[in-house]
């Protein structure tokens, strides 16, 4: 187990610091809101920053707005910039990277354009890898362990390229999960996909609300049993209280549902209570505004970002497109951060 657990955080994850990443999070979840909000507030003020210091189009647009990034305290002074939307980032492209960009380790993504033209976007290799511990520590709300059996019913957004199958094997192995397609779902495929689960007895399913909600009505329709993992996660897509529903009862165990922005570093999830999902604070800020920008204390609005670490493209107060409900109040848990629902 310890040499696969090395290997996923040298290799897979491409980062060798990926543990230690990981084991201080876990260390953050039992620290006060304030605590956390404070650390948050610093990193916030390094990036903007780095931002006027090193980027184009922030040097241009703070000059114009005479924000000082050095006299900002807290979130509060986020308001004075404008959102950002998806069309500032296609048309100031070039603009939105620091001179020295090359000297950044970073990857180019794109979003997969199902609500208009993709967007193309840089995120640096250290914000990358900040987000994938902090998706292994979401998971452990639940109670995941690193190493622990997973299944993934999803597609090509959460790693499964049916195209690729030698290289999924591989990356299969090494993290010991296996990988369902969930663009192939038809009578055959279900039933191979309840052999492989029931094979392979996961401790977790992970995948798309919807395809996880189809298979479980299938399995139940059919009167296919499937083996009792400890948790199934949702993510992508709204989970609807019916669906959650179908999929505890055709698991046998609860359901945890997540939130994540791969293009706006966000991430939240849900834990054992059930009270909303726990908003990530190490590597974004997360707002919720009304229609003319202004940030909500609580209520319904539209999730906006601003990445603490992804130096290769800064996003400040990016909308990301999406309606949530910030709920007032901490959890039963015990955990400091704020809750999302909805």
């Amino acid at each position: 187990m310890l040499d696969r657990l090395r290997f996923v955080a040298a290799h897979e994850l491409g980062y060798a610091g990926f543990y230690p990443d990981y084991r201080r999070l876990r260390q953050n979840e039992r620290r006060p809101y304030e605590v956390l909000k404070a650390e948050q507030q610093a990193a916030l003020r390094q990036m903007l920053r780095f931002a006027y210091d090193n980027v184009p189009y922030y040097r241009r647009l703070f000059d114009g707005l005479r924000f000082d990034p050095g006299a900002v305290r807290g979130f509060d002074d986020l308001q004075r910039l404008p959102v950002m939307t998806k069309e500032t980032v296609r048309r100031h492209f070039d603009e939105l990277m620091p001179g020295h960009v090359r000297r950044i380790r970073h990857i180019e993504e794109s979003t997969g354009g199902s609500t208009g033209t993709p967007m193309r976007y840089l995120v640096s290799q250290r914000d990358r890898m900040l987000g994938g511990a902090l998706l292994y520590r979401g998971w452990g709300y639940a109670g995941y362990e690193l190493g622990d059996r997973m299944v993934f019913l999803a597609g090509m957004s959460l790693g499964v390229d049916v195209k690729k199958r030698l290289a999924n094997s591989a990356h299969e192995f090494f993290r010991n999960i296996r990988k369902l397609s969930a663009l192939n779902m038809g009578e055959r495929e279900m039933r191979g996909y309840a052999r492989t689960i029931n094979a392979f007895q996961p401790r977790f399913v992970r995948g798309y609300a919807s395809a996880i909600y189809a298979f479980a009505r299938w399995a139940q329709d059919n009167d296919v049993r499937l083996c009792q993992p400890q948790g199934v996660f949702t993510t992508s897509e709204k989970l609807y209280p019916k669906m959650r529903d179908a999929i505890a009862a055709a698991f046998g165990c609860d359901v945890f549902d997540g939130y994540g922005l791969y293009d706006g570093g966000l991430t939240a999830f849900e834990c054992g209570e059930h009270a909303g999902l726990h908003i990530d604070t190490e590597r974004s800020v997360l707002e919720v505004v009304d229609d003319g920008g202004e940030p909500l204390d609580e209520g319904e609005g539209r999730i906006v970002a601003t990445s603490l670490h992804n130096y290769a493209m800064p996003f400040l107060r990016y909308d990301t497109g999406d309606d949530g409900v910030l709920v007032d109040g901490p959890c039963a848990c015990g955990r400091g951060y704020r809750l999302l629902r909805e």
